[in-house]
């Protein structure tokens, strides 16, 4: 069970307004309790999805036909050629307000996502929204929490290969380098849902500089690997703010 006082938390640190005590205070509940770093790091990307949608408006067609699905007459006074300010507030009909709003909310969400969901290669999608694979097993889930960045590296394996899934969000610019030996292979860096950031690829090491909302994959193939260490390291302003050592072994 999570303590509602840490999921007021969470929530203020992904409105951007959680005090420095504040977010030390979050990090320590997440890093004693899984359940609530799993159940935080959903938020987070449920976040950063809906920060993707674009704005739609309704057509007038679609508005006409929500008000003309109220029945006004059904809650009318008796003396129909009078309105007044007590009657539009009536209780009865602030309850069939709220329906209709409800309703003009749920099929503008509707229309926008299965318009936008239907663009997805779901075969190439990966992280909540899908799976490279299906016979692919995550190996580690590294939620991250320092500064003003937030998010998750996913860190994902199938037979010879695996992925570095990142979805990291921040206000500032940073610097995210991942180090690995001579005896992995990089192959390959995918961008997902419009990110956009440099990258510098040399030997052992790749690094990306970005800010805002980030969604990519790095691929590497495991070849001669029986078991390998990679670094992940975050930088700002030439401040290493976090620094992550993760072992793979087969």
């Amino acid at each position: 069970m999570i303590d509602n006082k840490y999921i007021d938390l969470m929530n203020k640190e992904i409105d951007n307004v959680i005090t420095n005590e504040e977010k030390i205070q979050l990090q320590k509940y997440l890093d004693s309790n899984e359940s609530a770093k799993e159940y935080f790091n959903e938020l987070l990307l449920t976040n950063n999805y809906l920060n993707e949608l674009p704005d739609k408006d309704p057509s007038e067609n679609l508005k006409k036909r929500i008000i003309n699905s109220i029945n006004f007459n059904k809650y009318s006074s008796k003396n129909k050629n009078k309105i007044s300010w007590s009657y539009i507030f009536n209780p009865k009909l602030k309850f069939i307000y709220a329906f209709a709003i409800g309703l003009f909310a749920g099929l503008i969400i509707y229309g926008v996502i299965s318009n936008y969901t239907s663009n997805f290669d779901t075969a190439d999608t990966y992280g909540t929204i899908g799976l490279e694979n299906k016979n692919a097993t995550v190996i580690e889930k590294i939620p991250i929490l320092v500064s003003n960045i937030s998010g998750e590296i996913e860190v994902t394996n199938r037979e010879d290969k695996f992925w570095l899934s990142v979805h990291l969000n921040s206000s500032k610019n940073y610097d995210l380098t991942v180090t690995y030996p001579d005896n992995i292979k990089f192959e390959n860096i995918n961008p997902k849902l419009g990110s956009s950031f440099d990258c510098t690829i040399d030997k052992n090491l790749i690094k990306t500089s970005s800010s805002g909302l980030q969604q990519y994959r790095l691929l590497f193939s495991q070849y001669k690997l029986s078991s390998a260490e990679l670094n992940l390291k975050i930088t700002q302003s030439g401040k290493i703010i976090y620094n992550h050592n993760l072992t793979l072994e087969r």
